[in-house]
């Protein structure tokens, strides 16, 4: 028997690289759901499209080795910083989910830490209550 397959829309990659060529990022993003997020991350970052790169990884593309070197090939410096704090991000955050079951079972940080942000819904008030609780830690 034959498996169903989900198929795949035909992209015009032709077409892409003249909407990035030309800055569309509106047309892009509408694209963002049908196509390869990978490829559509190397071409972004061929054509220097910061907004759609972050996009990209927002929807969990992968930062490759192909990506960095073409950032680094056409001198993207934003991009090149982009994809390195992201990448770099990605292994903190999980050394935090990590590291915060000890800090639950030990001591009980965590939960005072999770009790002192459950509150908070404003990105401002969020760091602001980060920072203080960051700095009462170091102290």
């Amino acid at each position: 028997k034959k498996v169903d397959q989900k198929k795949q829309p035909v992209i015009n990659w032709d077409e892409i690289d003249s909407k990035l060529e030309a800055g569309d990022d509106k047309s892009i993003i509408q694209f963002l759901h049908s196509v390869d997020i990978g490829k559509l991350l190397i071409k972004s970052i061929e054509f220097g499209r910061i907004k759609i790169v972050q996009h990209c990884l927002s929807l969990g593309a992968q930062i490759t080795d192909e990506a960095l070197q073409m950032a680094r090939v056409k001198k993207h410096h934003e991009i090149i910083e982009l994809l390195l704090k992201s990448r770099m991000g990605g292994g903190t955050a999980k050394k935090i989910t990590e590291n915060s079951h000890l800090m639950w079972v030990e001591d009980g940080i965590l939960s005072s830490f999770l009790m002192e942000l459950s509150d908070v819904d404003d990105d401002n008030v969020l760091k602001s209550k980060l920072v203080r609780i960051i700095g009462n830690l170091i102290r």
